[in-house]
């Protein structure tokens, strides 16, 4: 029965005590993992929030636990925002890591959009800029008044010359 470790480790929390409440957080995950049981969601949840605050490596490792088991648009989120923040990855990286929340339906959060269009359109990637954008748009994420709006307007879509001769460098 982990729900007295699971009280537990609540009690610590609101009790201000986040480095105690994670490790007992850690505790329930691991004793259900080794009973044959799911952890619950929520408790994945709590270990990495309260983890993050004081050791990020480690709520980066918790965030990929919680993302194998429960793969959702929110842990998808939350993972790849918590690597976005301990690795700080590269332009090409970052719009890899956007790139793969497009297409696993991650990318719901109005700064998401903008980050994606902002990064695009950075490595001169308009095209892609343009259909995120007007993704973002269609999804009222991205208001048509913004200025990366505006902006992107202004970008000729890229000829067939301009592509075998971005290919070529």
């Amino acid at each position: 029965n982990l729900e007295p470790l699971t009280l537990l480790a609540k009690s610590q929390s609101h009790l201000e005590k986040p480095e105690v409440a994670s490790a007992t957080f850690q505790k329930v995950i691991k004793q259900s993992l080794a009973a044959g049981i799911k952890p619950d969601e929520t408790t994945y949840h709590q270990a990495w929030s309260l983890i993050y605050r004081s050791n990020q490596a480690l709520a980066l490792d918790l965030a990929r636990q919680w993302l194998a088991a429960y793969p959702s648009p929110e842990s998808w989120t939350t993972t790849i925002a918590i690597y976005r923040n301990t690795a700080h990855p590269d332009y090409a990286a970052t719009l890899d890591l956007l790139r793969l929340m497009r297409a696993n339906g991650s990318l719901t959060r109005p700064e998401d959009f903008s980050a994606y269009v902002a990064t695009a359109r950075d490595l001169n990637n308009f095209a892609e800029a343009k259909a995120v954008l007007a993704e973002g748009i269609a999804a009222k994420q991205i208001k048509p008044d913004d200025p990366l709006v505006a902006e992107l307007k202004t970008k000729p879509a890229p000829t067939l010359e301009d592509l075998a001769a971005a290919a070529k460098t």
